[in-house]
């Protein structure tokens, strides 16, 4: 019996050795198994990035081992540098370096020149890793706050440890700055002329005269010692003007004065620093203004100025800033009644969700911003900055590359560029050349940016300019944006730029670009904005909610002035609408100054709800714009409807050789609800366009406007070609074309469609129903019905609905509007 329990014992024991052993033996092979699974997962990526990485370890592992002795980088800085040296090697394979979730907030931009290229055949790819959410930030997270009281909420910052800023994020939203009015705008009562010129106040004001027929006047720049608009020759030799005569449509001349200032058409000179404010909109000194933190948020035609309130003369009502608007008295100047906004006003913090940065350290003078800032915020209701992210920018752009090379950018998201007027503010024009990029490339080529995310800026979204070729921007979505969302190219330079210098090839496609133009809604074109460069594709992306218009090509006006190198641009299948909103003037949802150019086409856009400033000197809301002698264009399969002046404008001023042809090409397209005219044309000069084979679908009569600048009398078709055109009115209205009167060509002579064709114009065209299925506001059904007479003049049916994306890869949350919206109701077109 004892020998039979030793042995049962022994049995015990040996199985419990056995057990134990295999228990041991299965723990080492599962600990080698997820060693090799991690050596497998580790090998899909060269290099890993990680808030829980350090820039010491080897940065190959995906985590932190247990030892804690190696893992994950802590920056792309540190990857960057890495993949720098491994590709020092004979490796012919792509570098892949991938990037956990969470936010980097970055000390420095990211700094990439052509040692960090790969090659074609071996790019260098910075990759977020699967499923997780990589956000690269130039901000700072702001903690500590106190509530004092109510919805009050403020936290105290140390001027040495942070850099100004004009924009703040809570929860992931662009928060605003207190204004002194509530969603409504300021009127200028007029410019400031004095009698003697300074740096400020240096261009004779405008001269009557000039429009239609007529020879323009004294243009700008003619007083002693005074500069053209852009620093160049004058366009148009003597009396040329530049960019519109008398003021340009719509434009407003000043007039009258005050104290001895002389009128408009008189002597002097406008002041681009100053302004005569209306009664009692400007306080004598706001909190701060010593600072320089009170902005004037100057709009004139196209664009707006952040200006920095320097005084206030509250005898004379005049309000003085910091540095001028754009120097040039017929596009900027503060003509009477355009809007101005007064923003950054301690005094004007009342409304929930708004925030002010009060950098006076030395009250009451303010003269001082050292030391302790006192930043405040009043939260809506639910909200907590303590338990919510509250992100303020502070570097002045992300990534900044020159030289690179075969680089790619996938699923990572760029926020919080900290782009700031510097103390002159900013006088703007046009594109923005004082604005970086928060993304900036120079001379930079095949760089792939690739279902990426660019978001919260203050500045320009993505930006290349130079000799940067066979870039991609695809998959993507830029929103939130400040000025404008991708930027190619510059405007042409004074002494022209050679083919080698400038963009080409690029390729912008299937993004998402919304909600732009928060922090400067200036710019013709901000959504993807193509200057002096060449062979660009832009197709089938998403532009909505810009405050000017989508898509721009070319920045070289003057058609007898120099050539530019805009040609062969294709923009293509987009659909870009909710444009303008009111905010500026003068743009179109697709436009271009390309000069005499080839090869730039239009195709197959859809362009709708384009509404321009309605109010005193607002204008130009147009769905195509050909500006200033753009030439050889084609725009075919266009679906254009719901714009608050022309269907098109193709402009080329009276100034400029009216001999030289632009045989722009407009045909195969659907204009319907246009506001005030079907086309509407700048300048005499012949072969400006050819108009046919369109279906025209309108409420009012006008087909053309401004009959001063038609000037043709019995030989319309040397001027242009309108041709096998659809007309029809659901309202029965009579389409109406003018000419002008030879004897005064500032005269109209009104034509219904049987006195049109006899002058050779629409000889083939009709006016029929074009028998759209629903074409009104909600539906926008523009396809033909069956037996349509638009195929009577032979237009071909082209299915509209392809613009766009053509997979819907990101989506982006609504935008908060940045300025008072002025909308038309769409049941009023």
């Amino acid at each position: 019996m004892l020998d039979s329990v030793r042995r049962i014992s022994i049995f015990i024991l040996l199985a419990a050795v056995i057990l134990l052993a295999f228990a041991l033996s299965t723990f080492q092979a599962l600990d080698l198994a997820a060693a090799a699974q991690t050596d497998v997962r580790a090998g899909r990526a060269d290099f890993y990035v990680s808030l829980e990485g350090k820039d010491s370890w080897s940065g190959t592992l995906e985590a932190p081992n247990r030892a804690k002795s190696d893992g994950p980088f802590a920056t792309l800085d540190r990857a960057r540098r890495a993949a720098h040296e491994l590709k020092k090697g004979s490796r012919n394979t792509p570098i892949i370096v991938m990037v956990r979730g969470g936010t980097y907030f970055l000390s420095a931009p990211l700094k990439f020149d052509r040692g960090d290229s790969g090659k074609a055949n071996a790019p260098v790819v910075y990759d977020a890793y699967p499923g997780e959410k990589p956000v690269v930030s130039g901000g700072r997270r702001i903690t500590g706050w106190s509530n004092p009281s109510g919805n009050t909420w403020t936290v105290k910052l140390n001027s040495n440890e942070y850099q100004n800023f004009e924009g703040l994020y809570f929860n992931d939203e662009r928060r605003y700055r207190p204004r002194t009015t509530d969603n409504s705008y300021l009127y200028v009562q007029r410019p400031v002329i004095v009698s003697e010129r300074s740096e400020a106040c240096s261009q004779p004001p405008q001269q009557p005269g000039g429009e239609g027929g007529g020879r323009p006047g004294q243009g700008p720049g003619r007083g002693p010692g005074a500069r053209p608009p852009f620093g160049g020759r004058r366009p148009g030799g003597l009396g040329g003007r530049f960019p519109f005569p008398g003021g340009g449509p719509g434009g407003q001349r000043p007039t009258g004065g005050q104290g001895g200032q002389g009128r408009m058409g008189e002597g002097g000179f406008v002041c681009f620093d100053r302004f005569y404010y209306k009664g009692d909109d400007i306080g004598a000194n706001y909190h701060g203004m010593a600072l320089g933190d009170v902005e004037i948020l100057d709009f004139e035609k196209w664009t707006m100025s952040r200006l920095r309130l320097r005084s206030v003369d509250t005898d004379h009502h005049i309000a003085y800033t910091t540095g001028p608007t754009f120097l040039a008295s017929n596009i900027s100047g503060f003509f009477p009644e355009h809007r101005y906004l007064i923003e950054n006003v301690k005094e004007a913090l009342k409304k929930p969700g708004e925030w002010y940065l009060d950098r006076c350290t030395d009250p009451p003078s303010c003269a001082n911003s050292e030391g302790t800032w006192t930043l405040t915020y009043l939260a809506k209701p639910g909200e907590n900055p303590n338990q919510q992210p509250v992100i303020v920018p502070q570097l002045p752009q992300l990534l900044v590359a020159e030289g690179l090379e075969y680089v790619s950018f996938k699923g990572l998201t760029f926020s919080h560029d900290n782009y700031l007027p510097g103390p002159e503010g900013l006088g703007d024009f046009q594109g923005g050349p004082k604005v970086p990029g928060a993304l900036s490339f120079v001379a930079s080529s095949h760089i792939v940016f690739d279902g990426v995310i660019v978001n919260h800026t203050q500045g320009w979204g993505i930006d290349f300019s130079g000799a940067s070729l066979s870039n991609q921007i695809v998959n993507s979505a830029l929103y939130d944006i400040g000025y404008g969302a991708i930027r190619i190219g510059r405007r042409t330079s004074n002494g022209g730029d050679s083919e080698d210098q400038i963009p080409g090839l690029n390729v912008v496609e299937n993004n998402l670009i919304v909600g732009g133009g928060r922090f400067i809604p200036s710019g013709i074109g901000t959504g993807v904005w193509i200057g002096n460069a060449h062979n660009n594709t832009v197709t089938h992306n998403e532009i909505s909610d810009y405050y000017g218009g989508a898509i721009r090509i070319g920045f070289k006006l003057n058609i007898t002035d120099g050539i530019g190198n805009a040609h062969d641009n294709v923009v293509s299948f987009n659909h870009v609408y909710n444009l303008g909103q009111g905010v500026t003037s003068d743009f179109s949802g697709i436009y271009a100054s390309t000069s005499n150019t080839k090869g730039n086409q239009i195709l197959n856009n859809v362009i709708h709800d384009v509404i321009h400033d309605p109010g005193p000197g607002g204008y130009g809301g147009h769905g195509l714009y050909f500006d200033q002698g753009a030439a050889n264009i084609l725009a075919k399969n266009n679906l254009i409807y719901r714009v608050s002046q022309a269907g098109i404008f193709i402009n080329f001023n009276e100034r400029f050789d009216g001999d030289t042809p632009q045989n722009d090409v407009i045909t195969n397209n659907i204009f319907a609800f246009f506001r005030k005219e079907l086309v509407r044309r700048g300048g005499s000069n012949r072969s400006t366009f050819a108009f046919t084979h369109n279906i025209v679908y309108f409420n009012q009569n006008e087909m053309q406007h401004n009959n001063g600048k038609w000037l043709c009398f019995n030989d319309c078709v040397s001027r242009f070609l309108m041709d096998y055109n659809l007309y029809w009115s659901p309202k029965g209205t009579r389409p109406e074309f003018i000419t002008n009167d030879e004897s005064n060509p500032r005269v109209p002579i009104q034509h219904d469609l049987r006195d049109w064709q006899r002058l050779g114009e629409d000889t083939h065209s009709l006016t029929a129903d074009p028998m759209f299925v629903n074409p009104h506001y909600p539906d926008d059904d523009f396809t033909l019905k069956p037996g349509s007479p638009a195929l009577q003049i032979g237009f071909v049916s082209f299915d509209y609905r392809q613009a766009g994306r053509s997979h819907s890869v990101l989506r982006a949350p609504p935008v908060p509007p940045a300025f008072p919206l002025q909308l038309i109701d769409p049941n009023d077109f």
